[in-house]
C-alpha cells in the first residue's frame, strides 16, 4: 500500500490563497472584518484509478483487490478519526482554545454499481476569530495534512466566514484540491542535493567519526545501520541492506573496523545513500549511551516565530543539564537532531556506575517524598523492572526530566506563555511519546540499547544536517542558527 502514496493533495496552494484573501486589508474578505471561519473538508475514498493501475500492472492480485480496497478505506478513517481525536485533546488542554475552536466530523457511504461503494468522511474546522491570532488558525489548518489522503478520490474544500456587516456569511473558496506527485507539493531532495549528501557522507572525517560509533572501543557491542537511499522528488526509503557490485548485503556487514575509505566511498555513492542512523547494541549487557531527545511538535512553530521556539529549545537544554549537574550527572553533549530539537548524549564511561539491584532505589523515601505530578507513572514501575538496568535507566532519565519540568527553572519566552496562557511549565512538556497533547514539546529518553540517532546526516524534510553544538554550554552563535 505505500507504493500507491506517490501523490496527494496540494492543500498548501489553498492555504497560501486563503491568507492571500484574508491578508488584504482593503477587501471586505479581510481578516479584521472577519468574526469567526468556517473550513469544510469533504474527503471521498477510495480513488479506484490507483488501484485499477496496480490491478493492471500486476501490483495488486484479483484475489487481493477486495480486500485492499477495505483497507484503503479503512486506512483513511482510522487516520481521519486519530487526527480529529487528537486535535481536539489538543484544544481543550489550552484557555486560549477551549471555547474558540471546534471540529467536528461525520461519515457515510455511497453505493456505486459501476466502481463499488465508496466512503466520505466530513470535517469542519470552526474559529472564533475574535479570540484568535491568524496564525493559531492557519496552525491548526496546516496539521490537517495525512499522508493516507493519497488513498482518497478527491477532497471538496469549502471555506466560509461570517463577517460584520448586511452581508454577514460569505464564501471564501470553494473547490476540489487539486492531487498532485508527491515532488510537486513536497520539497524533497533534488539531484544536487543527493549529490551534496553523498559527498559529506563520503568524506573522510566523516568516515572516522562513524566507526567511532559503531566500534566503541570500551564495550562489547553489534552496530545495526539503517540508511536513507535517495531517489530524486520523493521520500527516502529507509533500508539497511546496499548492493555493491552486483551483491546484496547489510550495511553493518560490509562496513567494519577494517573496511578500507575507498570500499567504504563507493558503498555511499553506488547506493546514493543520505542518511545514517546508528544503532548500537551491547553484547555483554553494558550500558554504552543515556539519551535525551527534545522532540518539538511543528505546530508550535506554526504559532510562534520558530527563533523564539528555538531559545525555549535551548532553554530546555540548560534547564537539563543543570539538574543533571546539580544530581551528580557529567556532563552531556548536545547534539541538534537535524530536525527541529535537540539530543543530549552520555557516554557511560564506567559500566557499573548504575547497578541493576533494587536496592539502589530507596523506595520508602520515594513514597514518603511530597509527590510531584507525573510522579505516580513512575512509583507504579514494576519492582522486577528495576532489576534491569536498561529499564531501570529509563525510568531515571524519566525522573530527571520530571524534576526538571516541575522544580527546574525552565525560562519560558513571553510570547509562548501569553499566546497559550501558560501557567507553568509542565503544560508545554511531555514524556510518552504517545501523549495526544501535540503542542507539548516531546522529551524522550533511551539507554541506547536498541536506539537510534541520526549520527551527522542530512534531515530528508528539512535537508538541515545533524551537527554537535557544545559540552558543556551552548555556543552562543548558535543561538541565532534557527
Amino acid at each position: 500500500m505505500e507504493e500507491m502514496k506517490l501523490e496527494n493533495f496540494d492543500f498548501a496552494s489553498k492555504l497560501d490563497e486563503l491568507r492571500t484573501i484574508l491578508q488584504d486589508t482593503k477587501s471586505s474578505f479581510s481578516w479584521t472584518k472577519l468574526q469567526e471561519l468556517k473550513v469544510k473538508f469533504t474527503i471521498t475514498t477510495p480513488d479506484f484509478k490507483i488501484l485499477e493501475q496496480f490491478y493492471e500492472t500486476n501490483r495488486i492480485k484479483s484475489h487481493e483487490l477486495a480486500a485492499i480496497t477495505d483497507r484503503v478505506k479503512e486506512s483513511v478513517k482510522n487516520a481521519v478519526v486519530i487526527l480529529v481525536n487528537t486535535m481536539n485533546y489538543t484544544i481543550d488542554k489550552y484557555i486560549p482554545f477551549q471555547n474558540s475552536i471546534t471540529i467536528t466530523r461525520y461519515e457515510e457511504f455511497i453505493t456505486q454499481k459501476e466502481e463499488g461503494s465508496k466512503r466520505v468522511d466530513e470535517v469542519i474546522f470552526i474559529f472564533n476569530t475574535q479570540k484568535l491570532t491568524m496564525k493559531q488558525c492557519f496552525a491548526f489548518l496546516k496539521w490537517w495534512h495525512l499522508d493516507e489522503f493519497a488513498f482518497s478520490e478527491h477532497i471538496k474544500l469549502e471555506i466560509s466566514g461570517t463577517y460584520r456587516g448586511r452581508v454577514r456569511k460569505k464564501t471564501l473558496i470553494s473547490s476540489l484540491i487539486e492531487k498532485q506527485p508527491l515532488s510537486a507539493i513536497s520539497d524533497y531532495l533534488s539531484s544536487d542535493d543527493i549529490t551534496s549528501a553523498t559527498q559529506l557522507l563520503s568524506h573522510k572525517h566523516y568516515f572516522n567519526v562513524l566507526k567511532k560509533y559503531m566500534f566503541p572501543k570500551e564495550f562489547e557491542s553489534n552496530a545495526e545501520i539503517t540508511l536513507d537511499i535517495a531517489k530524486e522528488g520523493i521520500v527516502p526509503q529507509k533500508r539497511r541492506t546496499v548492493s555493491v557490485d552486483g551483491s546484496k548485503m547489510k550495511f553493518h556487514q560490509l562496513v567494519t573496523e577494517t573496511t578500507p575509505l575507498t570500499q567504504y566511498q563507493k558503498i555511499i555513492q553506488q547506493n546514493q545513500i543520505v542518511g545514517i542512523y546508528c544503532s548500537v547494541k551491547s553484547t555483554n549487557n553494558s550500558l554504552l549511551y543515556l539519551l535525551i531527545d527534545i522532540d518539538v511538535p511543528a505546530l508550535l512553530y506554526s504559532m510562534f516565530p520558530a527563533q523564539t521556539v528555538w531559545r525555549l529549545t535551548l532553554n530546555i537544554a540548560k534547564s537539563i543539564s543543570q539538574t543533571a549537574s546539580s544530581l551528580g550527572f557529567p556532563s552531556f553533549k548536545i547534539t541538534y537532531s537535524g530536525a527541529k530539537g535537540l539530543h543530549l548524549l552520555l557516554k557511560v564511561k564506567n559500566s557499573g556506575v548504575i547497578m541493576d539491584i533494587e536496592q539502589q532505589v530507596n523506595l520508602p523515601e520515594l513514597y514518603n517524598y511530597t509527590l510531584l505530578p507525573g510522579l505516580t507513572t513512575l512509583k507504579k514501575e514494576k519492582l522486577s523492572s528495576l532489576n534491569d538496568k536498561f529499564k531501570f535507566t529509563k525510568s531515571l532519565l524519566q525522573s530527571l526530566l520530571l524534576f526538571t519540568v516541575y522544580r527546574g527553572n525552565i525560562e519560558i519566552p513571553e510570547e509562548i506563555k501569553r499566546g497559550l496562557q501558560i501557567i507553568h511549565p509542565y503544560q508545554l512538556f511531555r514524556i510518552s511519546p504517545d501523549a495526544q497533547n501535540r503542542l507539548k514539546i516531546l522529551l524522550d529518553c533511551s539507554s541506547m540499547s536498541k536506539g537510534v540517532f541520526r549520527l551527522f546526516s542530512p534531515h530528508p524534510a528539512n535537508k538541515l544536517v545533524s551537527i554537535p553544538l557544545s559540552t558543556d554550554k551552548l555556543s552562543e552563535k548558535y543561538k541565532k542558527c534557527k
